[in-house]
Protein backbone atom coordinates (compact mmCIF):
# COMPACT_ATOMS: atom_id res chain seq x y z
CA UNK A 1 0.00 0.00 0.00
CA UNK A 2 3.13 1.86 1.12
CA UNK A 3 4.78 1.84 -2.14
CA UNK A 4 1.92 2.37 -4.04
CA UNK A 5 0.91 5.70 -2.67
CA UNK A 6 4.72 6.47 -3.34
CA UNK A 7 4.89 5.80 -6.92
CA UNK A 8 1.29 7.95 -7.29
CA UNK A 9 3.16 10.85 -5.36
CA UNK A 10 6.17 11.04 -7.59
CA UNK A 11 3.69 10.56 -10.23
CA UNK A 12 1.44 13.44 -9.03
CA UNK A 13 4.38 16.00 -8.34
CA UNK A 14 5.81 15.09 -12.21
CA UNK A 15 2.36 15.89 -13.24
CA UNK A 16 2.13 19.62 -12.04
CA UNK A 17 5.92 19.84 -13.04
CA UNK A 18 7.41 19.55 -9.78
CA UNK A 19 10.74 17.35 -8.76
CA UNK A 20 9.69 14.20 -5.87
CA UNK A 21 11.84 13.73 -2.92
CA UNK A 22 11.78 10.57 -0.93
CA UNK A 23 12.40 10.72 2.94
CA UNK A 24 14.07 10.20 4.79
CA UNK A 25 16.09 6.70 3.46
CA UNK A 26 16.44 4.28 4.61
CA UNK A 27 13.50 4.53 6.87
CA UNK A 28 12.71 6.60 10.29
CA UNK A 29 9.15 5.52 11.05
CA UNK A 30 10.19 2.67 13.76
CA UNK A 31 12.56 5.34 16.07
CA UNK A 32 10.96 6.35 18.87
CA UNK A 33 13.45 9.17 19.20
CA UNK A 34 13.33 12.36 17.91
CA UNK A 35 16.41 13.37 15.66
CA UNK A 36 16.11 17.01 16.25
CA UNK A 37 16.64 16.67 19.76
CA UNK A 38 18.28 12.81 20.21
CA UNK A 39 20.12 10.01 18.61
CA UNK A 40 18.42 7.36 17.01
CA UNK A 41 19.15 3.74 16.61
CA UNK A 42 17.28 1.05 14.84
CA UNK A 43 18.82 -2.57 15.44
CA UNK A 44 17.10 -4.07 13.36
CA UNK A 45 19.28 -6.16 10.21
CA UNK A 46 19.56 -5.16 6.55
CA UNK A 47 17.19 -8.19 5.26
CA UNK A 48 14.44 -6.92 7.37
CA UNK A 49 14.90 -3.59 6.31
CA UNK A 50 14.78 -4.59 2.56
CA UNK A 51 11.79 -6.85 2.97
CA UNK A 52 10.02 -3.80 5.09
CA UNK A 53 11.71 0.23 5.17
CA UNK A 54 13.11 0.00 1.89
CA UNK A 55 10.36 -1.03 -0.38
CA UNK A 56 8.62 2.15 -0.46
CA UNK A 57 11.75 3.37 -1.29
CA UNK A 58 12.01 1.29 -4.61
CA UNK A 59 8.74 2.26 -5.79
CA UNK A 60 9.80 5.59 -5.94
CA UNK A 61 13.17 5.03 -7.61
CA UNK A 62 11.57 2.83 -10.34
CA UNK A 63 8.58 5.90 -10.26
CA UNK A 64 11.41 8.22 -11.31
CA UNK A 65 11.95 10.34 -8.18
CA UNK A 66 14.51 13.06 -8.32
CA UNK A 67 15.74 13.40 -5.29
CA UNK A 68 16.14 11.27 -1.83
CA UNK A 69 16.67 12.52 2.02
CA UNK A 70 18.58 10.53 4.07
CA UNK A 71 17.98 9.76 8.14
CA UNK A 72 20.06 10.99 10.76
CA UNK A 73 19.33 7.54 12.03
CA UNK A 74 21.96 4.57 12.63
CA UNK A 75 20.97 1.16 11.69
CA UNK A 76 24.62 -0.57 13.43
CA UNK A 77 23.93 -4.00 11.93
CA UNK A 78 24.46 -2.50 8.89
CA UNK A 79 27.05 0.82 9.28
CA UNK A 80 28.45 1.72 12.39
CA UNK A 81 27.61 5.68 11.88
CA UNK A 82 23.90 7.60 10.70
CA UNK A 83 22.91 6.81 7.27
CA UNK A 84 23.14 10.52 6.56
CA UNK A 85 26.89 10.09 6.49
CA UNK A 86 27.54 6.27 5.44
CA UNK A 87 28.84 4.98 2.40
CA UNK A 88 27.42 1.81 2.68
CA UNK A 89 23.98 3.61 3.12
CA UNK A 90 24.52 5.97 0.20
CA UNK A 91 26.85 4.60 -2.15
CA UNK A 92 26.40 0.74 -1.62
CA UNK A 93 22.74 0.48 -1.32
CA UNK A 94 20.92 3.60 -2.66
CA UNK A 95 23.17 3.81 -5.26
CA UNK A 96 24.89 0.75 -6.71
CA UNK A 97 22.24 -1.44 -5.16
CA UNK A 98 18.91 0.18 -5.83
CA UNK A 99 19.95 2.06 -8.71
CA UNK A 100 19.07 5.70 -7.90
CA UNK A 101 20.40 8.74 -9.91
CA UNK A 102 19.26 11.55 -8.85
CA UNK A 103 19.96 14.03 -6.10
CA UNK A 104 21.10 12.65 -2.12
CA UNK A 105 20.35 15.53 0.84
CA UNK A 106 21.58 14.88 3.69
CA UNK A 107 18.89 15.69 6.55
CA UNK A 108 19.45 19.35 8.63
CA UNK A 109 22.65 18.86 10.11
CA UNK A 110 21.92 20.96 13.03
CA UNK A 111 19.75 18.30 14.33
CA UNK A 112 20.66 16.69 17.11
CA UNK A 113 21.88 12.98 15.95
CA UNK A 114 24.21 14.91 13.38
CA UNK A 115 26.94 16.14 16.13
CA UNK A 116 28.37 12.55 16.49
CA UNK A 117 29.92 13.04 13.13
CA UNK A 118 31.95 16.54 15.09
CA UNK A 119 31.64 20.56 14.72
CA UNK A 120 29.48 22.22 11.89
CA UNK A 121 33.17 21.77 9.45
CA UNK A 122 33.57 18.11 10.23
CA UNK A 123 29.47 17.53 9.91
CA UNK A 124 29.78 18.93 5.80
CA UNK A 125 32.68 16.94 5.45
CA UNK A 126 31.32 13.60 6.54
CA UNK A 127 28.05 13.78 4.85
CA UNK A 128 29.64 15.47 1.30
CA UNK A 129 32.55 12.27 2.01
CA UNK A 130 29.83 9.46 1.99
CA UNK A 131 27.99 10.44 -1.29
CA UNK A 132 25.50 13.50 -0.13
CA UNK A 133 24.91 16.29 -3.00
CA UNK A 134 23.43 18.72 -0.94
CA UNK A 135 23.98 19.17 2.75
CA UNK A 136 21.45 21.76 4.48
CA UNK A 137 21.54 23.28 7.98
CA UNK A 138 19.76 26.20 9.30
CA UNK A 139 21.54 29.35 10.80
CA UNK A 140 19.96 28.98 14.29
CA UNK A 141 21.49 25.39 14.45
CA UNK A 142 25.04 25.52 12.71
CA UNK A 143 25.86 29.04 13.82
CA UNK A 144 27.34 31.43 11.58
CA UNK A 145 30.68 29.94 11.05
CA UNK A 146 29.53 28.36 7.73
CA UNK A 147 31.03 30.81 5.28
CA UNK A 148 34.25 30.33 6.32
CA UNK A 149 33.88 26.50 4.74
CA UNK A 150 34.51 27.12 1.54
CA UNK A 151 34.81 24.96 -1.37
CA UNK A 152 35.11 21.66 -1.82
CA UNK A 153 37.08 20.40 -5.12
CA UNK A 154 34.72 17.21 -6.40
CA UNK A 155 35.41 13.66 -5.09
CA UNK A 156 36.35 10.62 -7.61
CA UNK A 157 33.16 9.31 -6.57
CA UNK A 158 30.87 12.60 -7.78
CA UNK A 159 27.93 11.19 -10.06
CA UNK A 160 28.12 14.52 -11.58
CA UNK A 161 31.45 13.80 -13.43
CA UNK A 162 30.56 10.07 -14.14
CA UNK A 163 30.84 9.68 -17.72
CA UNK A 164 28.14 6.12 -17.70
CA UNK A 165 25.40 8.83 -16.35
CA UNK A 166 23.10 9.97 -19.00
CA UNK A 167 22.08 13.00 -16.78
CA UNK A 168 24.16 14.68 -13.91
CA UNK A 169 23.30 15.07 -10.16
CA UNK A 170 21.05 18.48 -10.52
CA UNK A 171 17.55 17.16 -9.99
CA UNK A 172 17.43 16.43 -13.85
CA UNK A 173 19.86 18.44 -14.91
CA UNK A 174 20.50 17.38 -18.86
CA UNK A 175 23.62 15.99 -19.96
CA UNK A 176 25.51 18.23 -21.88
CA UNK A 177 25.21 21.09 -19.39
CA UNK A 178 28.57 22.51 -17.47
CA UNK A 179 29.84 19.82 -14.99
CA UNK A 180 28.84 20.72 -11.35
CA UNK A 181 30.86 21.85 -8.69
CA UNK A 182 30.48 21.00 -4.93
CA UNK A 183 30.70 23.69 -2.74
CA UNK A 184 29.39 24.96 0.49
CA UNK A 185 27.22 28.08 0.26
CA UNK A 186 25.99 30.08 3.23
CA UNK A 187 24.13 29.94 5.47
CA UNK A 188 21.98 27.26 5.04
CA UNK A 189 22.97 25.14 1.57
CA UNK A 190 26.13 23.06 1.50
CA UNK A 191 26.70 20.87 -1.72
CA UNK A 192 27.70 20.37 -5.39
CA UNK A 193 24.62 22.02 -7.05
CA UNK A 194 25.82 25.30 -8.56
CA UNK A 195 24.72 27.35 -11.85
CA UNK A 196 22.00 28.71 -12.96
CA UNK A 197 18.78 29.18 -10.19
CA UNK A 198 16.36 27.37 -12.37
CA UNK A 199 16.97 23.51 -14.16
CA UNK A 200 14.46 21.10 -15.24
CA UNK A 201 13.42 17.57 -13.79
CA UNK A 202 13.86 14.25 -15.98
CA UNK A 203 10.46 15.08 -17.27
CA UNK A 204 11.80 18.71 -18.67
CA UNK A 205 9.66 20.44 -16.57
CA UNK A 206 11.23 23.76 -15.01
CA UNK A 207 12.24 23.37 -10.98
CA UNK A 208 14.34 25.80 -8.70
CA UNK A 209 18.06 24.25 -7.88
CA UNK A 210 17.99 24.31 -4.13
CA UNK A 211 20.81 27.30 -3.32
CA UNK A 212 19.39 29.42 -6.02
Amino acid sequence: MVAAFTRAYVRGMHGVGMAATLKHFPGHGTVLEDTHFDDAVDPRPLDVLRAEDLVPFAAGIEAGADAVMMAHVAYPQVAPEPAGYSRRWIEEILRAEMGFRGVVFSDDIGMAAAYSAGGVKARIDAHLDAGCDVVPGLPSRTGRGIPARGRRPPPQHCRAHRPDRPRCAGLGRPAGRRPLRRRAVAPAVHGRLTGPPSTTTHSGSPIRCPNS
